[in-house]
């Protein structure tokens, strides 16, 4: 790409009336993404880097992915998702309730999201991990990706799995974890 960002006109129903499904992955080059579409239902955003602010408008979007756009990005991430009918969220990146707006979600049924499990207290991540997951009072499934390094410890990956499960249970236990 070569332009600061899409003119929102460029992913919309007048000039995609039959798009239905949109990835965007390993891209560079734009600092905003803007798509407002009436027949998107499947919509993947993957590394696409230096993107500053993504703007979704997607009535009939009913799956959402978004990795590795924000990560190693100093800036906050601005994020505004219009997807009333959206059953799958996968969020693998950056997150702040304060700049990201996901809008209602009353029919999700499904979120993806991740956890450094060995990582150094209060890294960014995880701290976008813990805010993210709250957010969700009451969900069928919840599928957490576990990241780590056991640094030493002799623990395998189901035992760190358990471990991690017990703790995000406590310490969030107004969200049910069907």
């Amino acid at each position: 790409f070569h332009s600061q960002g899409w003119p929102e006109d460029v992913v919309s129903s007048p000039r995609c009336p039959c798009l239905e499904k949109l990835t965007i992955r390993n891209s560079r080059g734009l600092d905003r993404i803007a798509i407002n579409s009436e027949p998107l239902q499947l919509l993947e955003l993957s590394r696409v880097c230096g993107v500053r602010q993504v703007t979704v408008v997607a009535p009939a979007l009913k799956d959402f992915s978004l990795w590795h756009c924000f990560m190693s990005d100093k800036n906050q991430p601005v994020v505004n998702i219009s997807a009333p009918q959206l059953k799958v969220l996968t969020w693998i990146d950056a997150y702040d309730s304060s700049s990201v707006h996901l809008g209602s979600m009353e029919h999700l049924e499904k979120l993806c999201t991740f956890y450094f499990v060995y990582a150094k207290h209060g890294l960014t991540l995880n701290r976008a991990c813990l805010k993210l997951l709250p957010r969700f009072k009451a969900i069928e499934q919840a599928l957490l990706y576990l990241f780590g390094n056991t640094c030493g410890k002799k623990k395998n990956k189901n035992q760190q799995a358990a471990e991690y499960l017990r703790w995000i249970a406590t310490a969030h236990p107004e969200t049910n974890y069907a």
